[in-house]
């Protein structure tokens, strides 16, 4: 009986000790925030009983453009899975045909209300180079992994500050893809230091580049094949990497033998279907619901793509004489420090991504609970 009672309290003082040091600080933080957008349900997807809006006449195409060609590795045959099930589905309201042609950047809000098409593949980012919510949406520098993303769209409010960027443009967003971590960016010369990245040429995008700028580069958006030309030119120091399998494609490395990780610029990156507004509100039930669910396994099926073909990339890269390296930890620091200065000079210009921004800090600093004690 003894033996019992010592164990019982042993095992009390163990409790005890578990809540105040590990479990009550971030309990105690988190009650004392005020609670941001929480939802119970992802929002967005087709109405409950009651509270369905009026469908409209649907077009007779839903016609679905993309800014990534077919032969785009992961996210080239989302857009036909999409149609795929659409067309499967067979709705009443809805008819499906494949997009002729890929819509131009900077044209997307302009390519729906035209309706020159139904709905466009892309980047939040990708519609509004110069909004920083947008940039937000589709990828926060040091931000959270494809997992816990997923868990502030769908449940954690973040669905909410997709849509409200988007509706009174007129589009309705669904989360449709997702990459995971990438890699940090190739350069031409190795660094050890901060001071090594001092008044360098950089090709970036999003609100990566605005951390490239607060540490003095002169940051410029290129695509691939222009970042491979002036690397070859020694016209750019350093390129914002990507995936392991899109950066051997685009074959950086011919001109920069130094790939460095981790993905500090873009843990996650999120992929949207941008509905025109009246379409979506044209749209029936069963066919909203086909197409929120085959966005739900876009996702699935990027993540799953994605993850299980870098290694091999990393491989040939490295056997082509790439040296891929961890950056030193002074550098995650400073580059740390700039995107806290860049965020915060968002969040005082810009009451979207203020209120974005809130919310999902707010979601990290509770997950971030669950995970810690979880972790083995």
């Amino acid at each position: 009986m003894r033996i019992v009672l010592v164990g019982i309290i042993i095992g009390i003082v163990i409790g005890v000790m578990i809540g105040a040091t590990v479990v009550a600080p971030g309990l105690e933080e988190a009650r004392l925030i005020p609670e941001e957008n929480r939802t119970a349900d992802a929002p967005g997807t087709p109405d409950a009983p009651g509270n369905a809006e009026t469908a409209e006449t649907a077009p007779a195409d839903f016609r679905i453009a993309s800014l990534y060609g077919p032969d785009t590795l992961v996210l080239g045959q989302v857009p036909e899975r999409l149609v795929d099930a659409l067309g499967a589905a067979q709705t009443r309201a809805v008819s499906v045909s494949s997009a002729d042609g890929v819509a131009s950047r900077g044209d997307l809000f302009k390519a729906l209300a035209s309706g020159e098409f139904e709905a466009v593949f892309a980047k939040p980012e990708d519609w509004d180079s110069r909004s920083a919510l947008l940039q937000m949406l589709s990828a926060v520098p040091f931000g959270p992994p494809p997992d816990e993303l997923q868990a502030w769209l769908i449940h954690g409010g973040g669905r909410v500050h997709l849509e409200n960027a988007f509706r009174n443009k007129g589009v309705h967003p669904i989360p449709c893809a997702i990459l995971p971590d990438q890699g940090a960016s190739w350069h031409r010369e190795a660094v050890r230091q901060t001071r090594d990245l001092e008044d360098l040429n950089v090709a970036a995008s999003g609100l990566a580049g605005d951390v490239w700028t607060e540490l003095g580069a002169r940051v410029k958006t290129m695509d691939p094949k222009a970042i491979l030309e002036a690397l070859r030119d020694a016209e750019l120091d350093i390129a914002q990497a990507g995936l392991p399998t899109m950066d051997a494609e685009h074959q950086f490395f011919r001109h920069a033998q130094h790939y460095y990780f981790p993905a500090w610029a873009r843990p996650a990156t999120l992929y949207i279907l941008g509905v025109g507004l009246k379409t979506w509100k044209g749209m029936d039930d069963p066919a909203k619901l086909t197409l929120e669910t085959a966005c739900g396994d876009s996702i699935r099926t990027t993540l799953a793509q994605a993850n299980t073909t870098q290694f091999e990339a990393m491989k040939a890269l490295g056997l082509s004489g790439v040296q891929i390296r961890r950056l030193p930890d002074p550098v995650l620091k400073s580059l740390r420090d700039a995107w806290k200065a860049v965020s915060g000079r968002h969040t005082q210009k810009d009451p979207g991504f203020a209120k974005a921004w809130a919310s999902l800090h707010k979601f990290r600093r509770d997950y971030a609970i669950w995970r810690d004690i979880n972790r083995p």
